[in-house]
């Protein structure tokens, strides 16, 4: 399980994480095994909730194309819609939809992405919808914490990183699938396709 936020604020953009890895009831700290829920695609910074094999699919299929253009909502739809075919082709325990009266008739991700980068905040959401936030937007199992954390931290600090921070840290003191230590990244706007890692 996950926290993620994504704060966009005076220009600047962030996205932070929790950094605990959970396997059914056991958790593993970041010393002991590589947790990283930020992943730098192209121009981008990407954080998931859900399954942690995204991370190899993910890998798996940007060592194959070159990094996408995520800059609009067109273009991160456009983007999971082959990543979802690449991953239906390549990977046959992607199970095939199921037809029912009761079954949702579009793709299920089985997770949820946010994406941040210059062009602004995007979740993209299991059936693979994508909504743009102007502000702040929080993903995972901690991610109703997290947005009560960012509704009050938006209005009183101008500092995103410290937003974004805080408002992880919240999502992991009341949530008990989300823990370790934050990871924080900030798109870096003073040259193209550079992010940093915020301390």
């Amino acid at each position: 399980m996950t926290v993620a936020v994504a704060v966009r604020k005076h220009d600047r953009v962030v996205l932070a994480a929790d950094t605990l890895r959970n396997f059914g009831g056991e958790r593993y700290p970041r010393e002991n095994c590589r947790v990283e829920k930020i992943y730098r695609v192209g121009t981008s910074i990407l954080a998931w909730a859900g399954w942690s094999l995204y991370a190899e699919m993910l890998d798996a299929y940007l060592l194959r194309h070159s990094p996408p253009s995520l800059n609009t909502e067109t273009e991160v739809f456009s983007f999971f819609i082959q990543f979802w075919r690449s991953m239906r082709d390549e990977y046959t325990f992607v199970r095939p939809h199921k037809q029912s009266p009761t079954s949702n008739p579009f793709v299920d991700l089985d997770s949820t992405f946010l994406i941040a980068n210059r062009g602004g905040i995007y979740m993209v959401s299991r059936d693979m919808d994508v909504t743009t936030f102007q502000q702040y937007c929080a993903i995972g199992s901690g991610a109703a914490y997290a947005l009560g954390a960012l509704r009050v931290l938006y209005e009183v600090e101008e500092n995103p990183a410290v937003i974004a921070r805080r408002a992880v840290q919240v999502g992991i003191d009341f949530d008990v699938y989300c823990g370790g230590s934050v990871d924080v990244i900030e798109i870096d706007h003073s040259s193209p396709g550079s992010s940093d890692e915020v301390a």
